[in-house]
């Protein structure tokens, strides 16, 4: 539809609605194509037009190209719906996958494939392989969709399926790839064999597909990598020390004609980087060619992809070569909230197995006026995983500067006095410093809440040493006599009774 049939979607008058039968039934090309504008316009607005499935079917054979696009669009939405009504024309469905254009072979098989009706798996089955060969990558992909539809319907086709899913993963089209790994994933995700002769293959055209694609060859590549590559990171602990010392010395690269000192180091840098950390893992050829064809997809702007790439890197890449995963997440997280929310979802499970993900970018952490709290609830656990030696003081004055922000949520002050107590868990020479702050919350008792958590984070440090800490007990005891908050005084039983 054009801009000048914007006046479909206006509210349909009753005297409108019922002409509609009257257009489908007219002999007229120019009639039906009205008659089906409106129908398609329905369903865009969300009104259920499924009465006039046996008015549309009749016009399955109509000569029209345009009149025909728009009935397969309506038969694909309600096949599932009006099955035994759609089986009537199956038929001219079959007799379609030889027509001359494309688009309608792909949507006769979309619509006979989206028939709910287990009595005709195997003729589905049978449009499939004749798909499947098509010369137009189009209808290929059509074939590929339509594979993991009649196994949803059918499981016993499974056999049937696999040799056509076969078939898909030796297509060299960027159009295909995608969906045929799709349909992999959805009918025999175990036989690993089927991807052993296209793996290379896979590797090289990945850049090539469309993001939906992308994640989906990633996805399919890394549970590979996982399966059949050796873990790089054991490798490395297992080398002698001074072998790796040598593997990681490379020339420097000789800078371009027009480049500059100044300009260039930046860039030169990351290549010398790039090139160490290649050198510094021998890798089998077949993983060293994965991590390289994915690589340059950490630069997409398609959160989904990066992240993809990002837990491809994870489990396969080694240590050194991880950060470069990480910096990218960063970057798309700031994209939008609700992005935002994912990549931190995604970040803080990946930083608790391996903080060099995100090393040297804690500050990108630190928590934004603007941030919502479930945001900043995860920032607060990530800050936790990422406190070192380098940053230990930069993050807990960070953290104590949260707290003292009034404005705060309730639940985001208490988060962050759990983030302190982990902080001191993290590393022991913190304990100290860490308890002497929790205290001061507890003597300033600005809240009981506040007081509460202190007290509860307190007991948690105390236990790992309570002989150390004998005289802080003491001083704690004597700061909750009275009226504070009965949580406080629990915790401060439970560590006077494991003295």
């Amino acid at each position: 539809m054009s801009l000048s049939d914007a006046h479909y979607f206006e509210e349909m008058g009753v005297k409108k609605y019922e002409e509609i039968h009257a257009l489908l039934d007219s002999r007229e090309k120019k009639d039906k194509l009205e008659g089906m504008k409106r129908l398609i316009a329905m369903i865009s607005i969300g009104r259920d037009a499924s009465n006039f499935f046996p008015d549309v079917v009749k016009n399955v054979v109509c000569d029209s190209l345009e009149v025909k696009k728009l009935v397969y669009m309506f038969l694909t939405h309600y096949a599932e719906v009006k099955s035994n009504e759609a089986l009537l024309t199956i038929n001219t469905f079959q007799k379609d996958l030889s027509d001359t254009n494309q688009l309608i072979r792909s949507s006769a098989l979309r619509v006979m494939t989206s028939i709910r009706v287990a009595i005709i798996a195997q003729l589905q089955v049978m449009a499939i392989k004749q798909c499947v060969r098509d010369s137009s990558a189009y209808v290929r992909k059509a074939a590929a969709h339509a594979v993991a539809k009649v196994y949803s319907l059918d499981p016993t086709q499974k056999e049937a399926l696999e040799e056509l899913v076969q078939v898909l993963l030796q297509d060299t089209s960027t159009m295909v790839i995608g969906s045929a790994v799709a349909a992999f994933m959805e009918v025999c995700p175990e036989r690993m064999d089927l991807i052993h002769p296209n793996y290379r293959k896979l590797c090289r055209l990945c850049a090539d597909t469309d993001e939906w694609g992308q994640i989906q060859i990633i996805g399919m590549l890394t549970r590979y990598g996982r399966q059949f590559f050796l873990d790089p990171n054991l490798s490395e602990e297992a080398e002698p020390k001074e072998e790796g010392d040598k593997k990681t010395k490379k020339k420097k690269k000789k800078s371009g004609f027009y480049s500059s000192s100044s300009g260039s180091s930046s860039e030169s840098e990351e290549e010398e980087e790039e090139e160490e950390a290649e050198s510094g893992a021998e890798l089998d050829p077949d993983h060293r060619m994965l991590l390289n064809c994915t690589q340059p997809l950490l630069r997409s702007r398609n959160a989904g992809v990066v992240l993809a790439v990002a837990l491809l890197f994870h489990y396969l890449a080694p240590d050194k070569e991880v950060p470069k995963a990480g910096k990218s997440l960063v970057r798309v997280m700031k994209n939008s909230r609700e992005t935002g929310y994912l990549v931190l979802s995604n970040l803080a499970t990946l930083v608790h197995r391996r903080p060099a993900l995100l090393e040297g970018l804690a500050k990108e952490f630190f928590l934004r006026a603007t941030d919502p709290t479930c945001c900043a609830l995860l920032k607060l656990d990530i800050l936790a995983c990422l406190v070192s030696e380098a940053n230990a003081q930069v993050i807990l004055r960070e953290f104590n500067a949260y707290i003292k922000d009034s404005s705060r949520d309730p639940s985001l002050v208490a988060a962050t006095i759990q983030a302190i107590g982990r902080c001191a868990t993290r590393l022991p020479s913190l304990t100290d410093s860490c308890l002497r702050g929790l205290m001061a919350l507890v003597s300033a008792n600005r809240s009981e809440n506040m007081v509460a958590e202190s007290v509860l984070v307190v007991r948690t440090l105390v236990q790992r040493a309570p002989e150390r800490h004998l005289r802080l007990v003491r001083q704690l005891s004597r700061l909750l006599e009275g009226g504070r908050p009965p949580t406080g005084r629990g915790a401060l039983v439970w560590v006077a009774g494991g003295l």
